[in-house]
Formats: C-alpha cells, sequence, structure tokens
C-alpha cells in the first residue's frame, strides 16, 4: 500500500520532513454511524444532541422549531433555528468527526465538546439527513445518509454536499463537479427530486440566516412502528417505550410506590425541553407551540443555598447547591437531585442520600447544581464514574439530610416567614431579550400571554429590554457564595453527640472500677479456697473421690464395651447382607462377562477365518510367484535356443567359406600364403565360435563379446588385406594367376561383406530379443512388486478390521452403559412426574374442599357494592376470592372482566371475558363486554364477531346491534362512546348461575377442549391454561397465577356426578367420586410406569441383538 509512494521534492533526508500527502488516510465504514449512535440508549438524549448544536456559542440561535411533518409521503423530524447558519468549510467540518472549534462566549459556556453530537443523534433517529443551512453569502445542503452509503456499496462515509451564492437575484449553484455530483446523489437517494423543491426548503429559512435539519427513515421498534410517538398528543412528541415500561400503565393503579413511577421528563418531550438548561437563553417550540421553560432554581419553596468547596478542585469560587420542595402537589410529582454541566441537564431527578431509603424522608425536596468541574460521559447522560464525582454526590447527600433535618426541625418557626417570603414572588422570560422578570406573588401566571416581553413588567426598574436582569445571591456581587440558613440541627446533634461521648467516658470508668473491686474480691475468694482445698488433701478426702470416679469410669467402660459390640454385630449383618448382595452382583457381572466371553470366543473365531483366508490368498501369492518364476524359465530355455539356431547358422556359414577356400586352394595350387592365409582364417573362425560358444553362456555379457569380436574380425581383416598385397607383389609373373587370385579375392571380399551385413542383422536382432527378454523381465518384476505391495495392503486391511471390530465392541460396551444410564434417568423422571401428579391431584382436592358458594355469593354483593362505589382494585379482591369459591360461575367472570375494563387493563379483561364463555357459550353479556373491550383496543375485526355471535343467540339484543351499527359508522362518535361505555354499569347482575353446558366452543362449532396460552404484560409470569379433550368426569386444568398475586384454580369439577353441571352446592358423593377417580388415575400411572419400563427393556434388547447381527454380517 504505501511502499509505492515516492516522498515529495520539498522531502529531504537530512532535516527529516514529511509531506503529509505522501500518508494514507485512514477511511470511516459506513457501519460506523450505527454504531456511533448506539451511545444514546434513550431517544431524548439524542434530540437533546440535536438542541445543544443550536444553543451552543457558534450558533447563538434565540428560536428553534421542532417538528413533524411528512415530505413526499415521508415522515420526517425536523428542526429549524434562526441562527447564523453554516458556510461550507463549517457544514464540511460538522458533517465529519471529530472537529470542534466551539469557545467560550463571556459567561456563556460551551457545551459540545467532542465534535459527534451531530452525528450521533441524528443517526439514532433516524438513517438519513438532511442539513440545509443559510449563511450570509452562501447557503448549502449537507446529506448523511446510510441508505445511500448502502445503496452504492460504498466503502468509507462519502457526505454529498451542494453550496448556492447568494446574490440579489437570487440563489445560484456554484458549477463545480463536486456539486454536480452532489446534486445528483441528493436528487437519487434523498425525499427531494428536484431542485427546486431544495431551493423552496431554502426560502423557507427566510432571508436571515438560519439551519433546517430533515431527518427520514425515522427508527422503528420491533412491531414495525415509529419509535417516537406523534400521535397522543398533537402538540408533543412522546416516548412510547418508556409508557411501556412505566408500572403506572401495567399494574401499579393504586401507586403506592411513587418511586416506581416513570417521571414525566422522561416520557414526554415538551417537559424535558422545560428543564434542559439551568438558565434557558433560547425559545424552543414543538408542533408549533412554545414549550414553557422552567427556571428551576427559582420554581421552589422553602429554598435555601449551601457551598460545596472542594479541595482537590482548584476553584476560584465554590460550588453552590441549592435546595426546595416542589411546588407540584401531586403525588406523581418527580423529585431528587438535578445536575447541570455548563448551564446543560446531565441528570434529573436522581435520589440520594435519606431519598433511596424506604422511610420517606427527603420526599419532595428537590436539589440543583451546576457542576463545572466534572466531566460528562459521551451521550451527556452522566458523569465519568471518578472519585471527584463520588465525593461531590456524597457531599450533596450530606448536606441534602443537613435541608432536610433543618427544615423539619423549624416547621413553624421563624424560619417559615423567610419560606413564605421566598414564595411571593414568580418568575417569567421575556421573548425578545430573553432575560427572566420577577413578578409578585398575588400575579396571576396563568393568565400571561402567550409572548410577554419586560415592557409588560409591572415593576418601573426593570420594564425595560436594555436593563440588566434581576439576579440573587453570588450573582448580585458576591465572590464567594455563602450558606443562607444556620445548620442548628447539626450543632443540635454535634452537642448531643458530645455529650453521649462525655456519658459513655463516665460509664466506662464506672465499670473500670467495678470490675477492679471485683477482680480484688476473686482474689481473696480464690485465696480461701486454696487453703481449703490444702486441709481437705490432708484429710484425705481426695483418695475418696478418686476411688469413686474410677468405679464410676469402669462401669461406662463396660456400657461402651457392650455397646460396641452390639454395634459390630450390626455392622457385621449388615456387611454379610452386602456381602450378599455383592456375591448377587459378582454373580451376574460373571453372567455378563461369560455373555461377552461368548461374544468374544465368537470374535475370535471369525478372526481365524479371517486370517486363514490372509494365509490362503498367501499361499495363492506364493504359487503365483512360483508360475511367473516358471515362465520366466521357459523364456529363457527359448532364447538360449534361438542363440543356438543363431550359432549352427554361423557354423554352416564358416563351412560354406572354408569349402569355398579350399576350392580356391585347388585352383590355385600356386598361391600357398593364399592357403595359409585360408588356414589361419579357419582357426580365426574356430576361435571365434569358441568366444561365441562362451558369449552364449555369459548373456549377461555379450556387448562386450561382440565388441571383442567386432575388433578381432577388424584385425583380420586387416591382415588379410596385408597379405594379399604381399602375394600380389610376390607373384607379379603369373599375371593371369594373380588375376584369377584378384577376381577370386574380389568374390571373397564380397563374400566377406555379405557375411558382415548378415552378422550385424542377425547381431541387431539378437539385441532386440535380448531387450524385449530384459523389459519382460522388468515388468514380471513390476509385477511381483505390486503383488506384494497389494498383499501388504490387505493385510494392513486385515489389521484395520481387527482394530474395528475391537472399537465397535467397546462402542457396544459404551452404548450399554449409556442405555442403562438412560433407562434409569427416565425411571426417576416418571417417578418424579408421577409424584407431581400425585401432588396436583392432592392440591385438586384441596381446592375443592375450598370451594363454597355461599361465601362466593357474599363475596360478589360485596364486590358489587364496592365496585358501584368506583373501588374497582377493592372489588376485583372480592370478585377473584369468590371465583376461587365457585369457579364455574360466569357472573364472576363477567364482574371481574367489568372491573379490568375500569382500570383500562383491556388484556387481562379480554382473558376473564374468555373465562365467562368458557363456563357459559349462551352467556350474551360476556359476547357484549368482549365487543365493547375490542372497540376500545381499536380491534373492530374482533368486537364484529363478538355482537354476531350476542345476536346468533339473541337476535333482539339491543346493545349488541347498537355496537355492530356503531362499528359500521351508522351512529356519531358520541353514540358510539355511549355504545361502548353504558353497559358496563349494567354488567353487574346479582341473579344466580343457571345450570348448563359449560363447554367452550371452538371457531369451528365442536365442543372438544383445547390448549390456549396468554401471557401478561406485566413481564412477571406466565399465565397458561390448559385444557385437555377427554371426556372422563374428571377433567384437570392447571393451576394458573392471575395477575394479582394468588393462584386460580381452574378445573371442570363434577356436580350430581354429570360433567359440565354446575350447582350451587358440592355434595359428600361428589367427593367421594372425585376420591375414587383419584385412586384410579394413580393405579393407571403406576401401570404406565410399568408399561414404560417394559418396553424401554425390549428396545434395549432389540437394540443389543441388531447392534450383533449388523456387526457379523455387515462388519467387514
Amino acid at each position: 500500500m504505501a511502499t509505492g509512494i515516492k516522498p515529495s521534492k520539498d522531502f529531504s533526508e537530512k532535516d527529516g520532513s514529511i509531506d503529509p500527502s505522501c500518508l494514507l488516510a485512514v477511511k470511516v465504514c459506513p457501519k460506523f454511524l450505527h454504531s456511533n449512535s448506539t451511545s444514546h440508549t434513550w431517544v431524548f438524549s439524542a434530540i437533546a444532541e440535536l438542541i445543544d448544536n443550536a444553543c451552543d456559542t457558534d450558533v447563538c440561535a434565540r428560536e428553534l422549531w421542532i417538528d413533524q411533518e411528512s415530505i413526499n409521503d415521508t415522515p420526517c423530524l425536523t428542526f429549524k433555528d434562526n441562527g447564523c447558519g453554516m458556510t461550507q468549510d463549517k457544514l464540511n467540518k460538522m458533517l465529519g468527526f471529530g472537529f470542534n472549534e466551539k469557545e467560550d462566549v463571556g459567561k456563556q459556556l460551551a457545551i459540545g465538546k467532542y465534535g459527534n453530537g451531530f452525528k450521533s443523534g441524528s443517526m439514532r433517529l433516524g438513517q438519513d439527513a438532511l442539513v440545509i443551512t443559510r449563511g450570509l453569502q452562501t447557503a448549502s445542503v449537507g446529506f448523511l445518509s446510510q441508505s445511500y452509503l448502502n445503496a452504492i456499496n460504498a466503502d468509507t462515509v462519502l457526505v454529498p454536499v451542494v453550496t448556492w451564492d447568494i446574490t440579489p437575484v437570487g440563489l445560484t449553484r456554484k458549477r463545480s463537479i463536486q456539486n454536480i455530483h452532489g446534486l445528483k446523489a441528493i436528487l437519487d437517494y434523498s425525499v427531494f427530486k428536484s431542485e427546486g423543491e431544495l431551493t423552496r426548503q431554502l426560502d423557507e429559512l427566510g432571508t436571515r440566516t438560519g439551519t433546517k435539519i430533515i431527518i427520514y427513515n425515522l427508527r422503528k421498534d420491533s412491531y414495525g412502528n415509529l419509535e417516537l410517538d406523534f400521535m397522543s398528543d398533537p402538540v408533543d412528541i412522546r416516548n412510547p417505550e418508556t409508557e411501556a415500561l412505566d408500572p403506572t400503565v401495567i399494574y401499579n393503579r393504586n401507586r403506592q410506590a411513587p418511586a416506581a413511577i416513570t417521571p414525566e421528563y422522561r416520557r414526554s418531550l415538551r417537559e424535558y425541553c422545560s428543564i434542559l438548561y439551568l438558565r434557558p437563553r433560547m425559545k424552543i417550540s414543538i408542533r408549533k407551540k412554545r414549550v414553557p421553560t422552567k427556571l428551576i432554581e427559582k420554581s421552589l419553596r422553602k429554598t435555601e443555598e449551601d457551598v460545596y468547596n472542594p479541595q482537590w478542585a482548584n476553584l476560584r469560587r465554590g460550588v453552590k447547591l441549592t435546595f426546595g420542595y416542589t411546588k407540584d402537589k401531586s403525588p406523581d410529582a418527580p423529585y431528587g437531585f438535578m445536575t447541570y454541566h455548563n448551564n446543560r441537564l446531565i441528570k434529573a431527578y436522581e435520589r440520594i442520600g435519606i431519598q433511596k431509603k424506604a422511610t420517606g424522608e427527603g420526599y419532595g425536596i428537590i436539589g440543583v447544581a451546576e457542576v463545572n468541574f466534572l466531566e460528562p460521559i459521551h451521550n451527556k447522560q452522566d458523569f465519568r464514574p471518578t472519585g471527584q464525582y463520588n465525593a461531590f454526590m456524597n457531599n450533596a447527600a450530606k448536606k441534602l439530610r443537613d435541608y432536610y433535618e433543618e427544615k423539619t426541625y423549624t416547621e413553624g418557626s421563624s424560619t417559615g416567614a423567610v419560606s413564605q417570603l421566598e414564595e411571593s414572588w414568580n418568575w417569567v422570560q421575556c421573548d425578545n431579550c430573553m432575560s427572566f422578570r420577577r413578578l409578585p406573588g398575588d400575579f396571576d401566571v396563568e393568565k400571561l400571554p402567550e409572548k410577554w416581553y419586560c415592557k409588560n413588567n409591572p415593576d418601573p426598574l426593570f420594564n425595560r429590554c436594555e436593563i440588566r436582569e434581576e439576579l440573587e445571591g453570588e450573582d448580585e456581587g458576591k465572590v464567594q457564595p455563602k450558606p443562607t440558613y444556620t445548620k442548628t440541627v447539626q450543632k443540635k446533634k454535634a452537642e448531643e453527640k458530645r455529650l453521649e461521648k462525655l456519658e459513655e467516658e463516665r460509664k466506662a470508668r464506672e465499670k473500670e472500677e467495678a470490675l477492679n473491686a471485683a477482680k480484688e474480691t476473686a482474689a481473696e475468694e480464690a485465696k480461701q479456697k486454696k487453703e481449703a482445698l490444702k486441709a481437705a488433701r490432708k484429710k484425705g478426702k481426695a483418695l475418696k473421690a478418686v476411688a469413686e470416679e474410677a468405679k464410676r469410669r469402669e462401669e461406662a467402660l463396660n456400657a461402651e464395651r457392650i455397646r460396641i459390640r452390639e454395634e459390630s454385630l450390626k455392622k457385621e449383618a449388615t456387611l454379610r447382607k452386602s456381602l450378599n448382595a455383592a456375591k448377587e452382583t459378582a454373580a451376574e457381572e460373571a453372567k455378563q462377562k461369560e455373555e461377552a466371553l461368548k461374544a468374544a470366543r465368537e470374535k475370535e473365531k471369525v478372526l481365524k477365518a479371517v486370517a486363514e483366508e490372509a494365509k490362503r490368498r498367501e499361499e495363492a501369492l506364493n504359487a503365483e510367484r512360483i508360475r511367473i518364476s516358471v515362465e520366466s524359465l521357459k523364456k529363457e530355455a527359448t532364447l538360449r535356443k534361438s542363440l543356438n539356431a543363431a550359432k549352427e547358422t554361423a557354423a554352416e556359414e564358416a563351412k560354406q567359406k572354408e569349402e569355398a577356400l579350399k576350392a580356391a586352394g585347388e585352383k590355385g595350387k600356386a598361391l600357398k600364403a593364399v592357403a595359409e592365409e585360408a588356414k589361419r582364417r579357419e582357426e580365426a573362425l574356430k576361435a571365434e565360435r569358441r568366444i561365441r560358444q562362451e558369449s552364449l553362456k555369459k548373456w549377461a555379457t555379450l556387448r562386450k563379446s561382440l565388441n571383442a569380436a567386432k575388433e578381432t574380425a577388424a584385425e583380420e581383416a586387416k591382415q588379410k588385406e596385408e597379405a594379399l598385397k604381399s602375394a600380389r607383389e610376390k607373384e607379379k609373373a603369373l599375371k593371369a594367376v594373380a588375376e584369377e587370385a584378384k577376381r577370386r579375392e574380389e568374390a571373397l571380399n564380397a563374400e566377406r561383406i555379405r557375411i558382415r551385413e548378415e552378422s550385424l542383422k542377425k547381431e541387431a536382432t539378437l539385441r532386440k530379443s535380448l531387450n524385449a527378454a530384459k523389459e519382460t523381465a522388468a515388468e514380471e518384476a513390476k509385477q511381483k512388486e505390486e503383488a506384494l505391495k497389494a498383499a501388504r495392503e490387505k493385510e494392513k486391511a486385515l489389521k484395520a478390521v481387527a482394530e474395528e471390530a475391537k472399537r465397535r465392541e467397546e462402542a457396544l460396551n459404551a452404548e450399554r452403559r449409556r442405555i442403562r444410564e438412560e433407562s434409569l434417568k427416565k425411571e426417576a423422571t416418571l417417578r418424579k412426574e408421577v409424584e407431581e401428579q400425585r401432588r396436583a391431584l392432592e392440591k385438586q382436592k384441596k381446592a375443592l374442599d375450598y370451594m363454597n358458594p355461599e361465601i362466593a355469593a357474599e363475596e360478589r354483593r360485596m364486590g358489587n357494592a364496592l365496585f358501584k362505589q368506583g373501588k374497582y382494585s377493592e372489588a376485583l379482591k372480592h370478585y377473584n376470592e369468590a371465583i376461587k369459591r365457585n369457579p364455574k360461575d360466569a357472573e364472576l367472570h363477567s364482574n371481574k372482566a367489568a372491573c379490568y375494563t375500569k382500570l383500562q387493563e383491556f388484556s387481562r379483561a379480554l382473558a376473564a371475558c374468555d373465562d365467562c364463555l368458557y363456563i357459559d357459550p349462551k352467556f350474551i353479556k360476556g359476547y357484549l363486554q368482549r365487543g365493547i373491550i375490542s372497540n376500545l383496543m381499536k380491534n373492530n375485526k374482533e368486537a364484529v364477531k363478538a355482537y354476531e355471535r350476542a345476536l346468533r343467540f339473541d337476535p333482539n339484543c339491543t346493545e349488541a346491534i347498537k355496537g355492530l351499527q356503531a362499528l359500521q359508522g351508522d351512529e356519531s362518535s358520541e353514540g358510539l362512546a355511549v355504545c361502548q361505555f353504558e353497559p358496563l354499569n349494567n354488567l353487574l347482575d346479582n341473579t344466580e348461575v343457571s345450570p348448563g353446558k359449560r363447554k367452550y366452543p371452538d371457531r369451528d362449532g365442536s365442543d372438544y377442549r383445547r390448549t390456549r396460552q396468554r401471557t401478561s404484560k406485566n413481564g412477571n409470569q406466565s399465565v397458561t391454561k390448559s385444557f385437555s379433550n377427554d371426556k372422563t368426569p374428571l377433567q384437570s386444568r392447571s393451576c394458573t397465577i392471575s395477575g394479582t398475586g394468588y393462584a386460580e384454580l381452574n378445573q371442570s369439577p363434577v356436580y350430581n356426578g354429570t360433567p359440565g353441571l354446575v350447582s350451587n352446592t358440592v355434595h359428600s358423593t361428589s367427593e367421594e367420586k372425585m376420591l375414587s377417580e383419584l385412586l384410579v388415575k394413580t393405579r393407571e400411572l403406576g401401570e404406565l410406569r410399568r408399561n414404560v419400563l417394559t418396553l424401554l427393556k425390549i428396545l434395549v434388547f432389540c437394540f443389543c441383538f441388531f447392534g450383533f447381527f449388523w456387526f457379523f454380517c455387515f462388519g467387514f
């Protein structure tokens, strides 16, 4: 990567300068945008980051508008401010990572620190963000989009930016490559499809500077809904996540623990923005309505100030801590300690010190402090857990306890007058200069206009915006803040501690004196006892006591011997029993070993058969080797015969040559020298024959002998030529004889040539045959070697087969052990199940004993009375108790559903309606109530089904007809509301339950029971009801845990011997019949267990049998 980069010309090895353009730039993966946004676990913290950017020192916006818009049918979240806007360079740095040029301006401190707030906040709210900004000379649009980066498969973060020049004529886009490509990317992948739509967004900012941020592709929850709630409140943005987790929404309607209630600021963005800044200097409007800002320090009762001076921090002034009681009288009012950093809220309503206790101390107290010396974390929702932070929080908790004790001690004293004086002032903020002005206490703040200015102030000293803000405390000129109250309780406690310490010291001295006196008395008594003991020893009493002690010990020893002997006899009997059991176990093991030995012997037989097969194959291999050697010998004999034939042919040729020479000698007797030469040649031929015979015997050295023969023949030819030359010289006179001799010589030469050519041909043929014999021998040797290799591989395979047989035997033993363990585990599980079923039957018996219709009727009457009084939670308890006493009363479940409907717990109300209709499918009020609840839950389809089923049983039911008409739009919304809530007060009925079939029909009309499961929304317990389709008289239902915390036994009891019929009383005959059924079930469970054990044994035997069969048949 970097190896191919050459240094620039300005680079000098001597001065060591570095050219940054030659270095690699690190890329930022697009996935970092999402991972960077995960630091905001709370959605409002991401919105606060965008608000901070508008309020910070480099923008100084006076107003900020937050709204939800729909742009080209796409829901968007917009942020628009009237700040100073941004240039293209400043926009690039804002869209980049880590660029922060914010500085403190006077007393206004910069909030941003890391240059990461916009990226993390905007990407937490949605996948795409458009930044539209207008400065003094230019206007720009930046596009930070995860969808765009994913669509182009980018490997780094790319941000398209378009810039226009602001001219008197209008906006003029700069002609540059960056603008052209940036505009095309924005129009292709954003919600705006033309340049005109973008310029219209810039025109909405007006002629002044400002910035607008559009965030779309908003994050959704797991159900596909938008994470932010824009529907519940038209002038607010809600956080449904905290509402879903709010215990007041789920189950805690009685509000017995205020600390468990989710504060309003975590659910409402409007409430959160009102306390976001300690001294608000920017107007915030949410969905076109102004957010009323709160001066939190000035909105408390009985306000007092304290000072924190840390020794480890180099602070010019101490940190002011303000404590007071909240003016909100509601029990849900939040309280706790509020911590700000550089005017920005970091932690709100944090319970510290005594507020964490369950005693209620510190309830309603709010503490406020601005701690600029601490360092917040990246999402500005907490501080770094340092020692300085812990020291500050501990000191704040101590000072809050001092304030609480002082106000509790001085309640009603002179301090109360000062508190009343502080409560007589109200504070309001000017919409022009953003200064806070103080109004008299008798002034009605609710009658203030929507926009209030300093000129509306009745105080003439502070009725103009040019006048400085009216401040208190250290802001009026105090260099060092001081506490505003005397901690008399603390002094009193210190005095009490001092007196207690003095009292403890006095008591300690008295104890010490008493101890010394007791020591002296004890010393005198010890001295007297010593003298008495000496006297006793002299008289001999000690000897008598020793004798008695020896006798007693002897008796104890005898008793111990008898006990040990009895225990040894018992142990011996136990050992004998264990020995017998061990013998039986050993016999069983011996039997198993004998069976295993038989199996091993059978395996040994198999292995012997394998060995015999290997031996047979070895013998066949040896026979093959002998056959190959015999064939090689035959081939060798054939070769020898061919050689002998060649020898004979050569001998005949030599004989013919000899006869030719003899004829030549007869014709030329004069040529004695020629005859001698012929004789010598004959001898040479004989020598050649002898050499050839030797070469045939030693065919391995054929080439050497042939070479030697060639040399000998050449020498002989040379000698012959020389002899012919000498003969020609000696016999010149005999021309005719010489000519004849010459002719004969030529004939002899021709014959020699012919003989030489023939001999060469035969030599070549012989060589070819020898080479072919060598190749054949090599191939036979190769085949023998391959046969040996194959034999070795077969031997290895046989060994592997033996090892595999051994391994399979071990695996079979392991499988036997596993099957035995599994059978034991299954037996234990079956025992547990039988025990659990027995316990369940006992519980059902107890539940049947607990049922009493008379008590249930009394509880229902009490519940009806409480319901009419509006005490729905208490009425619900009585209805639950009545259901436990008489679970088959449909009216009780209907009343229970009415209570849940009043408490707006619709899911539980639906469950109660299901129980009611399960008991009596023809209960019309249950269907009506189910339709009302489904309509309230916006489930019109289920509501229509419920009303139609009610009309099926009663076609003239007016409530069902009204409900259907309201759902179909025939009536107004007011009529619908009447139809929904009017029947609730009439659903309580004191009439007795008429007997009838209580099976809850399925949708297809069948009467078979089914299993359904319901999980409560509180997430604590899973509520499950299981129904069997058994038609026996005793049909059991599992014990469920309801939302109120008690156990409901849902069973179908037997009344008067008929399943499903409800009676007001339970007779003893029914109980006896139920007990008999319980006994029958217990016996059936025992038989089932025995059948299961027998089946397991059969399965184990079959597994072992088929395992052995497979091993013996297919093991190899």
